[in-house]
């Protein structure tokens, strides 16, 4: 696509699968053997830039590594954060874009401790949505969000940061990522697309009435963040 002159930009991006398979395998994280797996891993990286810059003219932004949330390694969001410097040098010395779409405007997102504000109201980072707050499309708002079972969010759903996998990313979450992906974007090439507004967010997590909507979403929100205080103190 790339030689065909289909695209001008391109996305390269990794997701915490690595760490969490060596994690699971017993392999450490700070030792000589990490470092050789970190060196092969920014080699593949690279290697993979390579192709897509012989192909033709691109843009290429290269994404910073997350940490899985469900890490069970002490050790391994120093070692993503070890390996996110090594490929942000690399990336910015090969003239690419390089974005960070979680930790720049989200706090300790990488530790997944701390919260994120969207629309003036405040969700723990650890939250995870409930699948029991999703409702059968026929009852679900007009245009509301639906997945293959036919099961729609709600506002409820919506205020959770993860999904209710636990793992990846929610709605809000999601938009707040699009937005650090714009900014690097309109940097890179001088365009000036402009970033989703936080109503533009939530009619996307799931269309309602906007007043009725924040109602919710402000009181859920406050149950995520005294379910996410206690959540912490136990740990």
């Amino acid at each position: 696509h790339v030689a065909a002159s289909d695209v001008d930009v391109v996305y390269y991006g990794l997701g915490a699968n690595d760490y969490k398979i060596r994690e699971e395998a017993g392999g450490a994280m700070c030792d000589s053997d990490f470092d050789q797996w970190q060196t092969d891993l920014l080699a593949e990286v690279f290697s993979a830039v390579s192709v897509l810059q012989a192909a033709g003219p691109v843009d290429i932004i290269v994404g910073l590594i997350p940490v899985h949330s469900r890490s069970g390694d002490p050790d391994t969001p120093a070692a993503v954060a070890q390996t996110n410097v090594l490929l942000a040098a690399q990336a910015t010395a090969a003239g690419l874009g390089v974005v960070d779409l979680l930790a720049d405007s989200f706090g300790a997102v990488d530790t997944m401790a701390g919260t994120i504000t969207v629309g003036g109201l405040t969700f723990p980072l650890d939250s995870v949505a409930d699948y029991a707050d999703t409702v059968p499309e026929a009852l679900a708002a007009p245009g509301a969000p639906c997945d293959s079972h036919g099961r729609c969010a709600t506002a409820a759903y919506a205020a959770a940061v993860l999904a209710h996998d636990g793992s990846h990313p929610g709605t809000l979450l999601q938009g707040l990522m699009a937005n650090e992906f714009l900014l690097v974007l309109n940097d890179l090439q001088g365009t000036s697309i402009p970033l989703l507004t936080d109503a533009e967010m939530f009619a996307a997590a799931v269309p309602e009435p906007s007043t009725g909507l924040l109602v919710v979403l402000a009181l859920t929100a406050l149950s995520a963040v005294r379910r996410g205080a206690t959540a912490i103190r136990q740990s």
